[in-house]
């Protein structure tokens, strides 16, 4: 029986070592999904303010609290800046992206979900607010994604103008 264990053990051992960090072990597909729903929330702890963008393929909603005001931005990306838009998240393996939880109060921060159906709902997010912490060796690959979605919004709310 210890043998087994053993085996099993070594087994389980040489197919995680076949995983290399940051290659292409992600979940993500590798060509856009029709169905995809991109989510990102932004918030600032205990505050209330907080900026919730939603981008589909259809349209895309932002609605941004703020001193008890709300405002909403409705605009609609290209199928080319869609595209863009989740090549970043490829580029950047962001279903690899490691985080950690700690012990924290009061604390901001962003968290992005992408999800599609494929058969069944499929999804993938990280956060980098509350108690989870993006790990230091991915702090690049994430605000690069963070940074393309800000200059997304930026962009949204300066066409609306």
């Amino acid at each position: 029986m210890s043998k087994i264990y053993s085996i099993i053990t070594l087994i389980l051992f040489f197919c995680n070592a076949c995983l290399i960090p940051g290659e292409s072990n992600t979940v993500l597909k590798n060509t856009l999904p029709d169905d995809l729903k991109i989510q990102y929330t932004r918030h600032t702890g205990m505050l209330p303010e907080y900026e919730n963008l939603l981008i589909t393929k259809d349209s895309c909603v932002l609605i941004e609290v703020t001193d008890k005001t709300v405002d909403t931005t409705k605009f609609k990306l290209s199928e080319q800046e869609l595209k863009k838009l989740y090549n970043i998240f490829l580029e950047n393996n962001f279903s690899g992206i490691e985080t950690t939880i700690e012990e924290v109060y009061d604390r901001g921060g962003a968290t992005i979900t992408l999800s599609w159906k494929n058969g069944v709902r499929k999804s993938v997010e990280k956060s980098n607010a509350g108690r989870s912490f993006v790990k230091e060796e991915w702090l690049i690959k994430w605000n690069n994604i963070v940074n393309t979605i800000l200059n997304t919004i930026e962009t949204a709310k300066k066409s609306e103008q």
